[in-house]
């Protein structure tokens, strides 16, 4: 084709700017390759997959694609060249038509491509796993590293992005990614991330997580969440979490590592965090809830071990939450939990609602620090400090399971069980019930800060035991240090010969003693072990959770 594009501008009234050249309309037309030069029809009916595929292939490396306005209907499509920057116009959307059982509408498989404007409707489909997948191929030898992704929303989909797969993830860099502007609408799970190996960078998106328009039968609220975050690095910043889920479902689940910075939540949900063998950081949060009567703000499901951290944490309840709430931890069957909060502030809670007990009616083995923060109780217009540190800036507040201890009972006699305490502080106790001269023992470990540590200070043991015979009440109880080996290093006696008492019942439905004791842990102490015991006296003797802080 050899006719010449008139050098012209219409902006200046047809004159040639300096330095226009002529140029053949087949040059000229290169400029923009789009999916319709290859047959797309975008009407949202017919079959587009052959002709996007084709298009996508037949542009080279670096090359660019574009999608005019339209609904281009296909079963699954393959971005698998490296370098393209695909466009979108305004009202260009891909939707999913598959009639079997298929992994993606949209797979992005290669490294160092750029969209931009791309919307993807799931159209209600149930044979899709997700609208987008985000993965390597099936050895890891090409996989998608350093890709762009701007203003992406997806639509009506079980799983918006699937950013690795389902099921045996393949162990390859999926990594230096960066998703821009997400928006979803009526999808059940936002983004499931489950790639090793992988790193992905949020920025300023709205994950609504809400059925809308779902045939109710199609819509699980038990597994519906924001954010799953099974195995992959994720950071999220300046972004909204909306309406996350209702019932059983989760805002966000995080097994691995999440950073949220300046991110603003509107919850619906019964639970919000779950953190499993996770580590979670926020730096800059606002989470305004609207029922959160069950369970805790953040929690733990299975047995592992999880770290939270939280700086500029503002925690609301909102006026149309109900409830008093479980307060921030439900951690249920963890085996540990360490979370640290600096400068948060919760707003609508009491300290009774904010450290309540998990729903199991006792806290299980964690560790607690909560520095330069308060509470503020809106219904009754004040503020309460919490700061379970001190000035020499040692963070500890640390719970021990009166359900994990080690029970080691000697004689026939002698018994240990886990029963109701009848405190107001803490929901059961360990029950040691001797009959004879027989002694028992029960004993815990706990793990000592390292500001304590370093700073060599005296840490402060407190627990509880209530007197439900009318005769004096004497036990023993020593502290047990070990190094971080777990070799044993010397014990010290919290008392005269390491005798707690005499304590003479006290009259009334309550019958508690509290007793304090401050430790001394050695410089090169890793863990302490509390033992407490009783002998010499037919008694019982019942030791709630035990707090050093």
């Amino acid at each position: 084709m050899t006719t010449l594009i008139p050098k012209f501008d219409l902006k200046n009234g047809g004159s040639t700017p300096i330095g226009a050249i002529n140029r053949t309309i087949f040059e000229k037309l290169s400029d923009v390759i789009s999916v319709k030069d290859f047959g797309a029809i975008g009407d949202g009916i017919v079959d587009d997959t052959d002709a996007i595929q084709a298009a996508i292939t037949a542009v080279s490396d670096g090359g660019g694609l574009y999608f005019p306005d339209g609904t281009y209907a296909v079963t699954e499509i393959f971005f698998d060249k490296t370098y393209q920057k695909i466009v979108f116009a305004g009202n260009a959307t891909i939707k999913g038509i598959a009639d079997s059982a298929t992994d993606a509408i949209v797979h992005i498989v290669r490294r160092q491509c750029i969209f931009t404007n791309m919307t993807i409707n799931g159209n209600y489909n149930l044979n899709y796993t997700a609208s987008l997948q985000w993965h390597s191929n099936v050895d890891g030898s090409v996989y998608p590293g350093f890709v762009r992704v701007h203003d992406l929303t997806i639509q009506n989909s079980k799983i918006g992005i699937l950013y690795g797969a389902a099921t045996s993830p393949i162990d390859a860099p999926v990594s230096e990614n960066h998703l821009t502007g997400y928006l979803t609408r009526g999808v059940e799970r936002c983004i499931v991330l489950n790639q090793p190996n992988g790193v992905l960078f949020m920025t300023n998106c709205t994950l609504d997580c809400q059925q809308y328009e779902w045939p109710s039968d199609d819509w699980s609220y038990t597994v519906a969440n924001c954010i799953e975050n099974m195995q992959c690095t994720l950071s999220v910043s300046n972004c909204e979490f909306v309406k996350a889920t209702s019932n059983d479902g989760w805002g966000i689940i995080n097994r691995s590592t999440l950073t949220l910075n300046a991110v603003t939540a509107e919850i619906a949900s019964q639970n919000f965090f779950i953190g499993d063998g996770s580590e979670t950081h926020i730096l800059g949060y606002y989470n305004h809830f609207w029922n959160n009567s069950t369970t805790g703000f953040f929690g733990s499901d299975l047995n592992a071990t999880a770290y939270i951290s939280a700086t500029d944490l503002l925690y609301s309840k909102g006026a149309g939450a109900v409830g008093a709430g479980k307060g921030l931890f439900d951690f249920n069957t963890s085996t540990s939990i360490v979370a640290k909060f600096e400068n948060c502030k919760f707003i609508g809670q009491t300290n009774s609602a904010l450290l309540a007990t998990d729903t199991n009616g006792y806290y299980t083995q964690a560790n607690v620090y909560i520095k330069n923060s308060y509470i503020v109780d809106t219904a009754n217009s004040y503020s309460n400090t919490i700061s379970m540190s001190d000035d020499n800036a040692a963070w500890y507040y640390q719970f021990q399971d009166i359900a994990k201890y080690n029970v080691v009972a000697g004689g026939p006699n002698a018994t240990a069980a886990i029963v109701a305490s009848g405190s107001i502080n803490f929901a059961n106790a360990l029950q040691l019930t001797s009959t004879d001269s027989t002694s028992i023992t029960v004993a815990t470990k706990l793990d000592i800060d390292g500001s304590i540590r370093i700073t060599n200070r005296a840490p402060i043991l407190q627990f509880s035991m209530k007197v439900v015979s009318a005769t004096q009440f004497y036990g023993s109880v020593t502290a047990l240090y070990y190094d971080d080996a777990g070799v044993f290093i010397s014990s010290q006696a919290l008392g005269v010969n390491g005798v707690i008492g005499p304590f003479t019942s006290i009259s009334g439905a309550q019958e508690y003693v509290t007793v304090s004791r401050t430790l001394s842990p050695p410089l090169n102490a890793a863990q302490v072990s509390i033992r407490f015991g009783i002998s010499s006296y037919a008694q019982v003797w019942r030791i709630g959770n035990v707090k050093v802080y």
